[in-house]
């Protein structure tokens, strides 16, 4: 298996990709190369590009966009327990969301059973 790199555009400053495709292109393959995720400036807006930090393949990490960004929750990350010292109340919505998710997912799988086992 190999390596993944994550990336979220900030939308509000699109537009400056395809003024600066070249830039931008150069700029995502050095951080996905780097491996040490960070901020992408592109034209005049220095954080257009959030990259998270390269993992392999095998890890299984799940990110959360909430609060105007995406961020990477799972058990092994630094960054990960370094939110949780800095801002636990943010914390505890991310992981509060996390469960909501799982049970809404649940919840759909066994409607869909129910209503495939009944068509």
């Amino acid at each position: 298996m190999g390596n993944l790199t994550t990336f979220t555009v900030h939308v509000d400053g699109i537009r400056l990709i395809k003024d600066h495709a070249q830039d931008f292109a150069d700029k995502l393959y050095e951080k996905a190369i780097d491996g040490r995720g960070g901020e992408i400036q592109v034209g005049n807006f220095c954080n257009l590009v959030t990259v998270q930090k390269t993992i392999h393949a095998d890890i299984p990490t799940v990110y959360v966009s909430m609060g105007n960004c995406l961020t990477e929750v799972n058990v092994y990350s630094d960054d990960c327990l370094e939110l949780l010292k800095m801002n636990p109340n943010f914390f505890d919505k991310l992981v509060r969301e996390l469960s909501n998710q799982v049970k809404e997912l649940k919840k759909m799988k066994k409607e869909y059973l129910f209503a495939k086992k009944n068509s």
